[in-house]
């Protein structure tokens, strides 16, 4: 089986470079823009996860998160590490469903070409799809990440223009918190990944 490869991200200029690259405009795009936010999201997450845990050299020169993490290990998949990260106490309730809405956008983009619309010909599936923006709908509003990163009166969060945007600001904002806080084991982002 194919080892998977994570995202490398050394320090926080590798991690700015990348958020910033990904960010850049581009025409079209959905598919793309939704599968490599969630993955950014996702490679975040388990570097978190695993800033948190104890590995091991096993004897057959495998590791315990060799075990974990990679081909049938149970922390896999998205959502096993979703789940973990929640019923540890390690991310909060607000954390835990924008993860959840950035895993499921990132799934639906990832297994369904065509929007559900019923229109005279296939669309599709991209930001503007109703499939979409109710899932888009689940995250929390840009307007309310003042108050969780606790950035204050003068901060200047706008309102995301249309759905691609408010999914690349979600991805933006959790996936800053979950690196942040694996670099940083105790202080201030602790307590906005448990919000």
């Amino acid at each position: 089986m194919a080892k998977r490869r994570m995202i490398e991200i050394k320090n926080i200029e590798d991690f700015n470079v990348f958020l910033f690259k990904w960010l850049e405009p581009g025409p079209g795009a959905d598919r793309a823009f939704a599968i490599v936010g969630g993955t950014l999201v996702e490679n975040c997450l388990e570097a978190y996860l695993k800033s948190r845990m104890v590995d091991k050299k096993l004897t057959d020169g495998r590791t315990v998160f060799t075990n974990l993490f990679d081909g049938v290990g149970p922390l896999n998949a998205f959502s096993a590490k979703t789940n973990v990260a929640f019923s540890a106490g390690l991310v909060g309730p607000m954390v835990f469903t924008d993860m959840e809405a950035i895993r499921e956008i990132r799934n639906k983009f990832a297994h369904t070409v065509f929007s559900a619309e019923k229109k005279s010909f296939p669309v599709l599936l991209n930001f503007d799809s109703s499939e979409i923006a109710t899932l888009i709908g689940k995250l929390t509003p840009i307007e309310n990440m003042n108050f969780v990163l606790n950035l204050g009166e003068s901060a200047q969060i706008t309102t995301a223009k249309d759905n691609k945007e408010r999914f690349g600001s979600a991805v933006a904002t959790v996936a800053t918190t979950l690196w942040l806080a694996t670099e940083n084991k105790t202080g201030e982002i602790n307590k906005v990944i448990l919000s």
